[in-house]
């Protein structure tokens, strides 16, 4: 969970069910939303969300049913978006 200090929302990304990585996207503005989207980071649990970017919510990383994974992504209220080096 991360809070979007300029949309004034709660950010959640994926996690895990118990058998597999999820890969879905929620906000928290009074009662859970979730944001379908047609990009998006690959499914996965134990990732890092940073709130207070200049651009939006930072997620880092994780496990994924691939392995780990050491990607960045962007939330900006409406999409995400992969950091490139």
């Amino acid at each position: 969970l991360a809070l979007d200090p300029r949309r004034g929302t709660i950010l959640l990304y994926g996690g895990g069910d118990g058998e597999r990585p999820r890969g879905d996207t929620w906000e928290w503005a009074g009662s859970w939303t979730e944001r379908v989207v047609s990009v998006a980071p690959p499914p996965r649990q134990e990732h890092a969300l940073a709130a207070g970017v200049a651009s939006g919510v930072l997620l880092f990383g994780g496990a994924a049913g691939t392995g780990v994974v050491d990607d960045t992504w962007i939330w900006d209220g409406t999409s995400w978006t992969e950091a490139r080096a």
